[in-house]
């Protein structure tokens, strides 16, 4: 006979189903063990959805507190917020529904964690207050004297897409790009580089990501993975907006 393993430490993520008024409830599912060996670990999970909030269960003998991967806990609750979805979306693919999740939380009471996931996608991305309020001003103006550039929120979009999906973060980052490319630049990359700075390269580490997505193949991520992605598409969204506020004509 096979001996059970008893895992040290028992993580539990909390969270919602949108939207709460469903009332969605979800239980007897498997509780597999499961590996992850980007990050190195492995554990066992379970899931419990009851009027909509989700309690989701990791064993696993792995001290997130000191592990090797600074957002090792993110990473983590990307990896199983995607599990949670296999089983959500197939009830809304059943019944043609359109839910979705949020963890917002983990806790392990016996290493002391109790930690409340950030909104942005890491906070070390998001702009000051101050920076955000300034941008959001000069985009909404640019909007109103250019009445093309209405497509920029096709690009926000994605970008939000690409935070809140973190299986499909590499496609929606892209696809971002690609929305400026088609609306600004005549569908032209070489265009688009030469008027923003950039060449051909610099898109290798999106591509990496992009192109598996684009053929229904979904590569584990990492939170740092994530980051740096999300650092390159904006630098090229931001090198554009700049470029439209100093040529404020029709594109």
């Amino acid at each position: 006979m096979n001996k059970i393993h008893n895992f040290m430490h028992k993580y539990t993520f909390l969270g919602t189903v949108h939207p709460e008024r469903a009332s969605f409830n979800l239980a007897g599912m498997p509780e597999p063990k499961i590996i992850l060996p980007d990050i190195g670990i492995e554990g066992e999970v379970s899931i419990v959805v009851e009027k909509s909030k989700l309690k989701l269960g990791f064993l696993s003998d792995a001290d997130l507190r000191t592990h090797r991967e600074q957002d090792a806990l993110v990473s983590l609750k990307n990896y199983l917020g995607e599990y949670v979805r296999l089983f959500v979306d197939t009830f809304c693919y059943v019944k043609s529904l359109n839910y979705d999740v949020e963890i917002y939380k983990v806790e392990c009471a016996e290493l002391g964690i109790d930690y409340t996931f950030d909104v942005q996608l890491e906070t070390d991305l998001g702009k000051d207050d101050g920076d955000a309020a300034q941008q959001m001003e000069d985009i909404v103006s640019l909007i109103s004297r250019n009445p093309e550039m209405i497509f920029v929120k096709d690009v926000f979009a994605d970008f939000r897409r690409g935070i809140k999906y973190p299986h499909m973060s590499g496609f929606f980052f892209y696809r971002a790009l690609e929305t400026v490319k088609k609306n600004a630049f005549n569908d032209d990359w070489g265009k688009m580089n030469s008027a923003l700075g950039f060449n051909p390269p610099y898109y290798s580490n999106l591509n990496k990501f992009r192109k598996p997505n684009a053929h229904g193949t979904y590569p584990t991520i990492t939170g740092a993975e994530r980051i740096k992605l999300a650092k390159d598409a904006r630098k090229v969204i931001d090198a554009f907006l700049k470029f439209s506020q100093k040529n404020s004509v029709s594109l």
